[in-house]
């Protein structure tokens, strides 16, 4: 595979190898270690690269950061040198999400063993985006290895680097492999000359769609089902590449397949199992020689596929002498017809099993809803309004949405338990906010105090995080109320480019530390200003004074604010809203338009009971360079002195106070009179 993944990086090797080092040896924890050692993997024997001793780990302890990938639980290897695992991709991905690590100091998730805690939200969003890096480069390497499984020469035990002089090659360190080449040659388009007549072929390009996505239940199965078992049996790639074909150090009657026990393919070429070809192969060294077909089976889609597997020929008599068994007069090999064949069939099952690697690694599924109450925030503007005040508390509801797994052979539930639950608010700061609302866009696409809207593109993202929730289980068939505490942490009324996340952490399935993220897309704090203006009439759309009935008895009272048609809860309450006064809320929602209703009991004993349907609040401040505000004041300006998103006004239909109802603001409508904000009780925003 062709790419930027240092997963081959090596240490020199001495002469008589005389190897330098592979840059960039970016390990973070020392670069004494040649990773290549562990790239390979015998199901049959279930063992490392061996050359008369091991030379290092198996690819699946490697890929897993284990000392036992095929147990249940696979143990953590607390020693490992490959700090780009499975196990190192969680944890960099947690950092990444929530900006700390599970334990304290959670702060420290600077760089070196110890860590140390950013200096600023510009070094905190820096420390995120190394991590995603490093999430994304250890997720590589993974991928990196279970390729390599799509290399025979890398699950038969068959050394090939290549890097030292010949006779060291053809003992110990393999000649470099025949097979790479042809593969890298066709992945770059390279053309073959023709030395006679200096003419080129053009080679096919590879193959890499086509194979079926597998799902399996655990990370090991991508490599081997039959770890030292019946490979035959196997459904992971290391099985079926290691039962299904040759190598230039396993062909059939070599001592390795012996000394390994690889019994497929058969390694008496006079088996039954094989055919000869129609199509001859160039003479090479033989005097006359064939190729010899097999079925390579695939036990994971029930198919097979009849390749050439070996060239057989009959040594030419020079080659031979008096004293050779007539048994080993034919030879063997691999040329590039076989090599072609050998690639059709492993590159699409490469990326289809490193797709289906990725795919497991982030299957973790939440489903986020509003509470019941229909938002997830609410605060009381009229208290809380200064630029870095904000939501303390989030409501929503949570749902284990994953998929379950079906590799075939059973289906496999993923459940959610004894995890932890974090709250995650990612936004940008508008430095335009202002408690009164005066640094808002309006009708005319400036804020009203002249503070610069053009988006700044280097903006710092920030994040807050809740308090952490722990021992949870989720629900896979309903959806439960959660609560998530931003008391230290608040979500600013001045975000803008708002995304909540919700963040698991813990058992899913047979994993015991999987991460699971789930984002909403939230509108920016969304502000709604009631305004009791029933000293004013209306008749016949005119909107005049009331000169005619004491102010005193136009309060509303009794005030309840909700959010929802289909729940009876209320947010919000007043128990007296005099005239000339207003009260303003922000909430976050993720739906637009959103609902509100609103309840109130006039002075005249007049009950009124509304629903409305507004459109949430969006600041969008883009990297592109675009803006899209939604303008405040939509009358132009402001109402009786307050500005204004989603205005609300209580007004008299008559003079005749019995007649008392409501009507939402016209133009024409008085801006006379400056009304102060009422502190408002907010009932029950924390209640599950």
């Amino acid at each position: 595979m062709s790419g930027a993944i240092r997963e081959d990086d090596t240490v020199p090797l001495p002469f008589p190898c005389l190897i330098k080092a592979d840059n960039p040896q970016d390990d973070p924890y020392g670069n004494n270690v040649t990773r290549v050692f562990n790239h390979f993997y015998d199901p049959v024997n279930n063992r490392e690269l061996t050359v008369v001793n091991s030379l290092g780990e198996t690819a699946v302890n490697w890929a897993l950061g284990s000392n036992d990938a095929f147990a249940t639980p696979p143990p953590d290897n607390s020693g490992r040198r490959n700090h780009f695992t499975v196990r190192d991709a969680r944890e960099a991905m947690f950092r990444a999400l929530t900006g700390q690590r599970l334990t304290d100091p959670k702060e420290n998730i600077g760089p070196g063993n110890t860590g140390s805690a950013p200096n600023n939200a510009a070094e905190a969003e820096a420390f995120r985006k190394a991590y995603w890096a490093t999430t994304f480069r250890a997720l590589g390497d993974v991928m990196h290895l279970i390729e390599d499984m799509a290399q025979p020469q890398h699950t038969r035990n068959d050394q090939h680097s290549g890097a030292c002089f010949e006779f060291i090659e053809a003992a110990v360190t393999g000649r470099e492999s025949v097979y790479e080449f042809r593969v890298n040659d066709r992945l770059l388009g390279s053309s073959l000359q023709d030395s006679a007549t200096s003419s080129g072929t053009q080679l096919d390009g590879l193959v890499y769609n086509g194979y079926p996505i597998p799902s399996f239940n655990r990370y090991p199965d991508f490599f081997s089902t039959q770890p030292g078992g019946d490979v035959t049996a196997g459904r992971g790639l290391a099985d079926y590449s290691n039962r299904g074909f040759f190598t230039v150090r396993s062909l059939p009657r070599s001592f390795s397949n012996t000394l390994n026990n690889y019994q497929n393919p058969p390694n008496d070429p006079n088996n039954s199992f094989y055919a000869e070809s129609l199509e001859k192969p160039n003479p090479n060294d033989f005097a006359e020689s064939r190729y010899l077909e097999g079925d390579v089976d695939d036990t994971l889609t029930n198919t097979a596929t009849r390749i050439p597997l070996v060239v057989e020929g009959l040594l030419r008599a020079e080659l031979v002498n008096e004293d050779v068994p007539a048994a080993e007069t034919h030879g063997y090999l691999l040329d590039s017809r076989i090599y072609d064949a050998i690639a059709d069939l492993l590159v699409p099952r490469g990326v289809a099993y490193s797709a289906g690697f990725l795919n497991y690694f982030f299957r973790g599924r939440l489903e986020v809803r509003p509470s019941p109450a229909g938002i997830y925030a609410l605060l009381d503007h009229a208290a809380t309004n200064q630029a870095n005040d904000g939501f303390s508390t989030v409501k929503l509801q949570l749902r284990n949405a994953t998929a379950d797994i079906n590799d075939g052979t059973g289906v496999y539930p993923q459940e959610m338990t004894n995890g932890t639950l974090f709250a995650v608010a990612k936004f940008r700061r508008n430095p335009c906010y202002q408690p009164d609302l005066s640094g808002e866009v309006d009708t005319s696409g400036s804020t009203i105090n002249g503070c610069s809207t053009t988006p700044n593109p280097a903006a710092v993202e920030e994040i807050v995080v809740s308090e952490p929730l722990g021992n949870q289980s989720l629900s896979r068939t309903q959806r439960v109320d959660f609560v998530f505490d931003f008391s230290k942490n608040p979500i600013p009324l001045q975000a803008t480019d708002l995304f909540l996340q919700v963040v698991y952490r813990g058992k899913l399935g047979t994993e015991d530390d999987a991460v699971v993220v789930e984002t909403v897309d939230l509108f920016e704090p969304t502000y709604i200003s009631i305004v009791n203006s029933s000293d004013f009439k209306i008749e016949n759309s005119v909107i005049t004074p009331v000169d005619d009935v004491a102010v005193d008895s136009f309060t509303v009272g009794g005030l309840q604010v909700g959010f929802s048609e289909t729940s009876n809860e209320t947010l919000s309450g007043l128990s007296a809203l005099p005239v000339g006064n207003f009260i303003r809320l922000a909430i976050l929602t993720d739906t637009s338009p959103f609902i509100l209703t609103i309840r109130g009991e006039m002075t005249s004993g007049l009950v009124v009971n509304r629903v409305k349907s507004w459109l949430a609040r969006t600041a969008q401040r883009a990297t592109d360079g675009s803006f899209n505000p939604s303008p405040l004041n939509a009358l132009g300006q402001p109402y009786r002195g307050t500005n204004w998103h989603n205005l609300y006004a209580f007004y008299t239909i008559s003079a005749d106070t019995t007649q008392s109802t409501d009507f939402s603001p016209m133009a024409g409508a008085p801006f006379a009179v400056n009304p102060l904000p009422l502190d408002m009780d907010i009932f029950n925003p924390a209640a599950p």
